[in-house]
C-alpha cells in the first residue's frame, strides 16, 4: 500500500507536491500516438526533471540516481531498481513539435517516424523485430519540445539496447521507401487529428492561445501539401542538427550494474562524434492586456466544450 498507485501519483512526488492531490493534465504527454509502456513516462521524468527535485525533501520517494555526461556532450542519467529483471532505455532529443524551420511544419515527426526506418547497422524494419524477438517492447513519440524514444527489456539484453540506439543516434538510413512510409504515417495522423470530435476548435485555441508562429506549429503539419513538401534532404539535415549528443539524453532504469552499464554506454554511445547542441527555439510572446474569446461551432458535435488556458511564466512547462 505504500506503492505509488499511478503514473500521476509518481509525477506529482518528482514535483515535490502532496500525492493525494488530483493529478494535472498539463504534465502528461501531449503526443501523437501512445508512448506505450508505463516506465517510458517514469524514466523520462526523471531524465528531464531530476536536477529540480534530488535536492528536495520528500517522505514517500526515493530514488537513487546517477548522472555524468559523455566526452561528446551526451548527458546520462543511471537509476538502478533490482525489483524486476529488467530495464528500460529512454533517448529524448530536444527535437520537438517547435524545433526546425518555419516553412516545413510537421518535419519534427516525419524524422521521428523515419527513425524506426533503419540506421547503417540495422536494416528498415529489423529494429522492432530484434526488441520483440528478445522478449521486449519498445514506443516513441513527439511532444512540443522533444522527441522521445524508449524500450523495456530483460536485464540480460543491455547490450543489444545500448547498440540499436546507438546506432541510429550515429546516423540514419534515409531511403526512398523510408520516407515514403514515414510520410503514410504522417498523414494518417493528419486525418485522424482532422476528423476528431472538438478538432477544429482545438486547432482554432492554439492560434488564439499564441502569437508567436512558432507556438501555433501543428504537430502534424499544418496541411497534407506542407507534408509532402519535405525532401529526403530537408529530413537529413533536421536530423543532422537535432538529432546530436550534446542536444539529447540518455536514462537508464532498472536491473543492471551500474559499472557494467558505464562502461557499455561509453563503448557504444562514446565513439559518436560530437556536434554543438544547436539554439533552442525562440518561443517568447509579446505581452497580453486583455482576453481574447471566440465561439467555434462543429455541426457534427452535440455536447459543448469550454477551453479555458492562461499564459504561465518563462520556464514553467
Amino acid at each position: 500500500e505504500k506503492r505509488f498507485q499511478s503514473v500521476e501519483e509518481l509525477l506529482l512526488a518528482l514535483e515535490g507536491a502532496p500525492t493525494q492531490k488530483s493529478p494535472r493534465e498539463h504534465r502528461t504527454f501531449r503526443r501523437p500516438w501512445a508512448i506505450g509502456a508505463v516506465s517510458a513516462v517514469v524514466i523520462f521524468a526523471a531524465a528531464l526533471g531530476w536536477w529540480e527535485w534530488l535536492g528536495r525533501s520528500s517522505d514517500s520517494f526515493n530514488l537513487p540516481v546517477e548522472q555524468f555526461t559523455l566526452p561528446n556532450g551526451l548527458p546520462v542519467v543511471l537509476s538502478v531498481d533490482h525489483a524486476s529483471p529488467t530495464f528500460s532505455l529512454a533517448v529524448a532529443y530536444k527535437a520537438g513539435v517547435y524545433t526546425g524551420p518555419a516553412y516545413r511544419d510537421g518535419l519534427p515527426i516525419l524524422v521521428a517516424h523515419l527513425m524506426n526506418q533503419g540506421s547503417p547497422n540495422v536494416a528498415r524494419g529489423e529494429y522492432q523485430s530484434l526488441v520483440k524477438g528478445a522478449g521486449g517492447r519498445e514506443s516513441y513519440g513527439i511532444n512540443a519540445g522533444y522527441s522521445l524514444f524508449s524500450l523495456t527489456l530483460p536485464s540480460n539484453q543491455l547490450d543489444l539496447a545500448l547498440f540499436l540506439e546507438a546506432d541510429r543516434m550515429s546516423g540514419l538510413d534515409i531511403t526512398a521507401a523510408g520516407m515514403e512510409a514515414a510520410r503514410s504515417l504522417v498523414h494518417q495522423q493528419f486525418s485522424r487529428d482532422q476528423s476528431r470530435a472538438y478538432g477544429s476548435a482545438i486547432r482554432r485555441w492554439r492560434e488564439l492561445a499564441w502569437d508567436n508562429p512558432i507556438n501555433r506549429r501543428p504537430v502534424f503539419g499544418s496541411t497534407p501539401e506542407s507534408i509532402n513538401a519535405a525532401t529526403a534532404s530537408d529530413a537529413a539535415v533536421f536530423y543532422r542538427t537535432y538529432y546530436t549528443p550534446s542536444n539529447a539524453v540518455l536514462v537508464l532504469v532498472g536491473d543492471f550494474d551500474p559499472k557494467t552499464a558505464r562502461d557499455r554506454i561509453h563503448h557504444y554511445f562514446g565513439s559518436i562524434p560530437a556536434r554543438e547542441a544547436p539554439p533552442a527555439p525562440g518561443r517568447n510572446e509579446p505581452a497580453r492586456t486583455a482576453e481574447t474569446r471566440e465561439t467555434v461551432t462543429e455541426t457534427a458535435v452535440q455536447v459543448p466544450v469550454v477551453i479555458v488556458t492562461w499564459r504561465a511564466p518563462s520556464g514553467s512547462d
